[in-house]
């Protein structure tokens, strides 16, 4: 998708280069047989149309290149939480009704550590009578390997 939209930006930025490098002693418009009415002596105008053409495929190169904003490849702060999230619904009893609060992921360097409890939010999970309760967890990801390295639920080690 980049170098489509790089390809988009410099082919309008040529195209527009060509246009208005071609010095003609008459104005657009005299040498067409129609009245100069704008523009000083030697510079050439375009069409509207034209002009609306090259605008339009600038915009569209400046959308296609500016509309990434990471790699495809890149491992960071969403992709640690969704392994949490996902590892710990699985845990619950009842996976639909779980609800996994995103926290600030408090590691450092590649590695991402979750930790939901009284100082953060606590996880909504139901219990064995089928009632909402509070949960605390911590969730560490290791973003080089992209695996969780640690995993815990109330206390209770998991991984």
């Amino acid at each position: 998708m980049i170098w489509i939209g790089l390809f988009i930006v410099i082919a309008g930025a040529w195209a527009i280069w060509r246009m208005y490098s071609t010095a003609s002693p008459k104005p657009f418009r005299a040498a067409h047989g129609r009245a100069d009415t704008a523009g000083s002596p030697g510079q050439r105008q375009l069409p509207m149309w034209q002009l609306g053409v090259l605008a339009l495929l600038l915009v569209l190169g400046v959308v296609a290149v500016g509309g990434r904003t990471s790699t495809p490849s890149g491992f960071g702060d969403a992709q640690a939480f969704q392994l949490c999230q996902d590892a710990l619904t699985k845990l619950s009893r009842d996976p639909a009704r779980a609800e996994i609060p995103w926290v600030q992921d408090m590691g450092s360097g590649s590695e991402h550590y979750y930790a939901w409890g009284a100082q953060t939010k606590h996880m909504r999970m139901r219990n064995g009578f089928g009632l909402d309760v509070a949960v605390s967890g911590s969730c560490i990801v290791d973003g080089t390997t992209r695996r969780i390295t640690s995993l815990t639920m109330d206390g209770k080690s998991i991984l």
